[in-house]
């Protein structure tokens, strides 16, 4: 679930995100979000939140719509994130937990090419929580004189560290004559210096003190080092890391890495860590692949992974057994490179949603057979979803939603969802099974009317002729658009009349000049099922140049997010009057949407469609 960070990172920074952000945000470029269900740690759902910018990850709560509030004395304090340092560039994230006993959080350096676990919370032997990641000096602070030293001991007094800012790293102060400069591990270099008897806080302020001298100044080359520590540690990848999913269970998190082979050339490979950052296996992939996105299967017992390469496979790791070197890896054929992927989760048929890195559409995969999913039946070949737009990640729904169409039986249709979001900035739904797009209302796609109700698309070259569109009596349609929502597009289609063949040529202005030709008094039928109408012949010849113009609205209403969203991360969200002991807990699937570009993260519940009961931490 995941998009190439280099090129997204590029896009910020030309559209203004520089490393100033402003302090008064409580995101610095939010980039991936991870999952934490309700259970023994929280009652509400949590996320976590990369952000690339100030090398921190943010905790949300998820009801509330605000920062999380751990073991704080006012339950309007929000918990500080987890710090792990300025100089790191944040990526993806991944939820390590049992749902028992501990939370992890693992994260990725696409700096330094490394995974990072920060502990969050474990429950102590008296089951009560223990929050983790408090900062403490772990070593030092140390004096180490230069050369020809003779200015007595230098001590640091006061000092202090800041939860939420300081991290895992080693400090090192070196006098330059005047002053001190200042430079951290994972902090990088501080842009103010310390200066002999004046309180001192870094940039981000993860240190407090103040600089004692001796009787003399030390000599030029002095240092002083102090190590902090929160629990964090860092192992190296063996190359960029283009997601991370963690396996159900909390033992195992996989990351898809695009390494270096022997030679200097691409190798990419799937890397198996545990919560230690042991590695466990390095899943050998097929020669030029370049793994990305990653998405569980139905029953969580498959990793699949995108693959940004030409060979036109979306790899399947069997999550089975206790060992991951005999986790075994097989290609699941697409039409070219892909981006992230996505399985729905419909009883009906596992359907693996493949989005394009090429072309603005997202490829559809019947697991069960590896064929490609046909859904339109109009045209001979299995066409892709196309959503106009070049895009960012998918995600699927666990539950169903209503999709605002009727099933035959009369009720309202309801399915699991796929969600998509575009660089054009919006969320798109599909249904998990068929891959339709979900309508807007039950209207579906329609023809649109004038003001005043009525329909008027003729336009009458002389001589004069009448032929007329059927409109349903009971409805006022004109024509019927297809069911599946998505097949029929926002376009305008012409339907200009030919004297010499007795048919009018027509044409979409996006789905372009039909094959079929519309004859009157016969139902016609569009090339790819996207609109059938009916023309009555008149009173009068129809002749040369006679036409009908018709405005047709697809019915979709995709939820705007602001250009350049991130991937999505999709939960059950359960809700309700819990103040009786009989309340009835209602469910809704809620998409959570980092914005990089905005410095916001935004909750959407995916069954409002347009606006989509938006709501942004910010």
């Amino acid at each position: 679930m995941v998009r190439p960070t280099a090129t997204l990172i590029f896009l910020l920074a030309a559209a203004g995100c520089g490393t100033g952000a402003s302090e008064l945000h409580r995101f610095h470029g939010p980039i991936d979000v991870a999952y934490l269900p309700p259970g023994p740690f929280f009652e509400q759902p949590v996320a976590y939140v990369t952000n690339w910018q100030s090398g921190t990850v943010s905790k949300l709560d998820l009801r509330r719509y605000d920062m999380l509030v751990e073991d704080e004395p006012g339950a309007w304090i929000a918990s500080p994130p987890m710090a792990a340092g300025r100089d790191r560039v944040l990526d993806q994230v991944a939820v390590a937990t049992d749902l028992e006993t501990f939370v992890d959080v693992l994260a990725t350096d696409a700096a330094r090419d490394e995974i990072l676990r920060m502990p969050h919370l474990e429950v102590a032997s008296d089951g009560t929580l223990e929050f983790l990641g408090k900062p403490v000096v772990s070593s030092g602070p140390e004096y180490r004189p230069g050369e020809g030293s003779g200015g007595g001991e230098v001590t640091l007094e006061g000092l202090a560290l800041l939860e939420g800012a300081t991290a895992t790293e080693e400090w090192t102060l070196t006098w330059r004559g005047s002053a001190w400069t200042v430079d951290g591990t994972a902090s990088g270099p501080q842009v103010e210096v310390a200066l002999p008897g004046v309180p001192y806080a870094t940039d981000r302020e993860e240190l407090r003190f103040t600089v004692i001298h001796g009787d003399a100044a030390p000599a030029e080359g002095s240092t002083i080092v102090l190590s902090t520590d929160t629990g964090l540690r860092s192992a190296p990848l063996s190359g960029y890391a283009h997601d991370l999913l963690a396996v159900p269970g909390g033992r195992w998190v996989l990351a898809s890495v695009q390494a270096t082979g022997p030679g200097g050339e691409p190798a990419g490979v799937i890397e198996v860590w545990d919560r230690g950052l042991e590695i466990g296996a390095v899943l050998d992939l097929p020669e030029g692949a370049r793994p990305a996105g990653m998405s569980l299967d139905r029953d969580g017992t498959s990793a699949l992974v995108a693959d940004l390469s030409d060979l036109g496979v979306v790899h399947r790791v069997r999550l089975d057994g206790d060992d991951p070197a005999a986790f075994a890896v097989e290609q699941v054929p697409v039409p070219g490179p892909t981006v992230d992927v996505a399985v729905g989760r419909s009883p009906e048929r596992e359907v693996l949603f493949a989005a394009s890195l090429d072309e603005q559409v997202i490829h559809l995969v019947d697991l069960a057979t590896a064929e490609p999913v046909d859904w339109n039946a109009y045209t001979p070949e299995a066409d892709p979803i196309r959503v106009r737009a070049p895009v960012v990640g998918l995600a699927a729904s666990a539950e169903e939603i209503d999709l605002n169409t009727e099933a035959p039986w009369g009720a309202p249709e309801r399915a699991p969802v796929v969600v998509a979001t575009t660089l054009t900035g919006f969320l798109h739904v599909f249904d998990a099974a068929t891959g339709c797009a979900a309508f807007e209302s039950a209207a579906g796609a329609y023809v649109q009317a004038d003001a005043s109700g009525s329909y008027s698309p003729f336009t009458d070259l002389s001589p004069p002729s009448n032929p007329a569109i059927e409109v349903d009596p009971e409805t006022g349609a004109v024509g019927t658009t297809n069911s599946c929502g998505g097949i029929t597009l926002d376009e305008y289609w012409t339907l200009t009349y030919e004297e010499s063949l007795q048919s009018y040529v027509v044409e979409g202005s996006e789905s372009g000049e039909q094959v079929g030709r519309l004859h009157e008094d016969v139902r016609y039928v569009s090339d790819g099922g996207e609109i059938s109408l009916l023309v009555r012949s008149g009173t009068l010849a129809t002749t040369d140049g006679d036409r009908f113009v018709l405005d047709v609205n697809d019915g979709l209403s995709p939820v705007p997010l602001q250009e350049l969203p991130g991937d999505p991360m999709v939960y059950t969200d359960r809700f309700g009057d819990r103040t009786s002991p009989w309340y009835n807990v209602a469910t809704r699937e809620a998409a959570v949407v980092p914005h990089a570009g905005n410095d916001v993260v935004m909750w959407i519940d995916i069954q409002g469609y347009g606006d989509g009961g938006l709501q942004y931490f910010q």
